[in-house]
């Protein structure tokens, strides 16, 4: 029989007493939670071809605003990837029409990563989709306006903990 998914918190009461249960029904959720965020950009990079670390380099160059570009070094350390995969993920983005590639004027041997119209309208269509007809943006849309200004304030300050011990 299947068990309720609020139940391991027991479970690791009972098993490890010595241990912060709230901290770990926190983590606990955040991994929940990253694993619905991570499927739903799955799906929806397979509504328009492409993976969802492709949709997410699209993203990437879609917030920085216009000319909507970064260089490849910027995009890895922003997406958290081995330049080698973000190698790869750009070439098939280029191949795609979705993005291309200059010479950096700051530096010979380097290269711009910019979007093409198309991608624009890959990423801001996707975007779109995203936030308004997504399931965890509906769960989120559920909460009382006072909780999810509450959520947003305490996922900044939590990121932001994390960066500064990051640096630190």
């Amino acid at each position: 029989m299947a068990r309720k998914k609020v139940e391991f918190i027991e479970d690791w009461e009972t098993q490890r007493p010595d241990l912060d249960s709230v901290l770990l029904g926190i983590r606990a959720r955040l991994l929940a939670i990253s694993a619905r965020l991570g499927r739903d950009v799955h799906r929806l990079a397979r509504t328009v071809g492409l993976s969802g670390s492709e949709l997410r380099v699209l993203f990437a160059l879609r917030r920085v605003g216009p000319p909507y570009e970064l260089r490849p070094t910027d995009l890895f350390e922003a997406l958290i990837v081995p330049s080698g995969t973000m190698t790869r993920q750009i070439d098939r983005l280029e191949r795609m029409g979705m993005v291309g590639r200059t010479d950096d004027p700051d530096d010979r041997r380097g290269a711009i990563v910019r979007l093409t119209e198309r991608g624009l309208h890959v990423a801001d269509d996707t975007l779109t989709v995203a936030v308004r007809d997504s399931p965890v943006s509906d769960a989120i849309e559920r909460l009382a306006p006072a909780d999810k200004a509450a959520l947003n304030r305490i996922t900044i300050d939590l990121l932001r903990h994390l960066e500064e011990l990051d640096e630190g």
